[in-house]
């Protein structure tokens, strides 16, 4: 008889909780922001991104204004990761901005949740309140050498423009 221990069965995805993002969640979507700024390396401050306008309007006054969007994972504990949508204007664009009418797309999953599953499944979940919203496609901005990149392949985004460092990709929301 075997007696190493046998694997949970249960995913994490399993436990997981999920939310939509509201107005009480500007914090988290503040961090998150850190987070994806600093997906690499360690290179600005919270108070940086805070105090940066072109990083902060993607969480200040979040449920405020149309076209704001999200969703949650979380465990009983904690949060796992979230994503959120919000519309730009040429005026004051994001960084994968492609048209006013197209809500950009950003995802953070905190890092002792990633390779789990948990950004497909935000993404998706993500999508599908787009679609419900009457959105026809979503953007988002990847740096160049971030393995996300993959998953937005599989999900169905394509690279329309490239702009320093990064890919503009957008997704179809049509199909």
């Amino acid at each position: 008889m075997d007696d190493a221990p046998q694997p949970d069965p249960t995913s994490l995805l399993d436990e997981l909780e999920w939310r939509d993002a509201t107005t009480a969640d500007e914090e988290l979507l503040e961090v998150a922001t850190w987070v994806n700024v600093n997906w690499l390396r360690h290179r600005t401050s919270r108070a940086e991104v805070r105090e940066n306008p072109r990083m902060a309007h993607y969480f200040a006054g979040f449920g405020h204004r149309g076209g704001d969007l999200g969703v949650v994972a979380q465990t009983r504990t904690e949060t796992v990761g979230v994503a959120w949508a919000r519309t730009f204007s040429a005026q004051d664009p994001g960084y994968g901005y492609v048209a006013d009418t197209m809500p950009e797309v950003s995802v953070t999953v905190f890092e002792d949740y990633r390779r789990e599953g948990v950004g497909q499944a935000l993404m998706e979940r993500l999508a599908d309140r787009l679609r419900a919203a009457g959105y026809a496609g979503a953007s988002l901005s990847v740096e160049d050498g971030n393995e996300a990149v993959n998953l937005y392949g599989r999900l169905g985004y394509r690279t329309v423009g490239h702009d320093g460092t990064a890919e503009t990709m957008l997704l179809d929301l049509r199909v």
